[in-house]
């Protein structure tokens, strides 16, 4: 069981070193999960499930003290809170809905730490992600202040319309604002309902 699991954080830390394309790192993870005798098999997935579980408790201890933090320093309340667990592939190839969920945020945030936000991006698309580990990306996007790529987001999830959880608003007006793109967020404010536009966070932003 910890075999499987030793190799694979092994293979991943690999993986970045090299900056090989994800499509190489994950076709060897499929190659390598599929070579798995079934009963090794089903205890690694178990495993992973119990590291899901404790990585996603700790998640929202962090929370819980984030909320505080982004309240009393910003104003902005962190949409991500409200946790939504069904995960889902933007992209219309869901060759990679097979990928762990404690995986594919893991991916998408070492791309971003590493500065290979377009690879990022195309993680972010193509790898099965919750509502809430979608928003944990465009913080660590906006951290990185690369509002361009929020921005990208953004029109990604807009352009699949209802099929699909929509972002935060506040971080697309922050994005917006920071990019000197003032006639935009005015008028993407104004298409707000009247409880989005009336949110503190949001009034902060635009400086009323």
């Amino acid at each position: 069981m910890a075999r499987g699991v030793v190799w694979r954080q092994y293979f991943q830390r690999q993986f970045f070193l090299s900056e090989a394309p994800l499509r190489a790192y994950l076709q060897a993870l499929k190659i390598h999960q599929d070579a798995l005798p079934i009963k090794f098999r089903a205890n690694v997935e178990e495993f992973d499930e119990e590291d899901e579980d404790a990585e996603q408790d700790e998640q929202e201890n962090d929370d819980e003290v984030a909320v505080v933090v982004a309240t009393k320093e910003t104003g902005r309340r962190p949409s991500y809170l409200s946790k939504q667990n069904a995960a889902f592939i933007l992209a219309d190839n869901k060759e990679w809905e097979w990928v762990p969920l404690h995986l594919t945020l893991s991916i998408v945030l070492d791309f971003c730490f590493r500065g290979r936000f377009e690879e990022a991006i195309e993680a972010y698309t193509s790898l099965p992600l919750t509502d809430s580990m979608r928003q944990k990306v465009v913080q660590v996007l906006e951290e990185f202040e690369q509002f361009p790529s929020v921005l990208y987001l953004y029109e990604v999830h807009r352009s699949l319309g209802g099929a699909v959880h929509a972002l935060d608003v506040a971080s697309e007006l922050n994005a917006l604002k920071k990019m000197g793109r003032v006639d935009e967020m005015d008028s993407r404010f104004q298409n707000l309902p009247t409880k989005e536009q009336s949110r503190a966070d949001i009034q902060v932003l635009m400086g009323n």
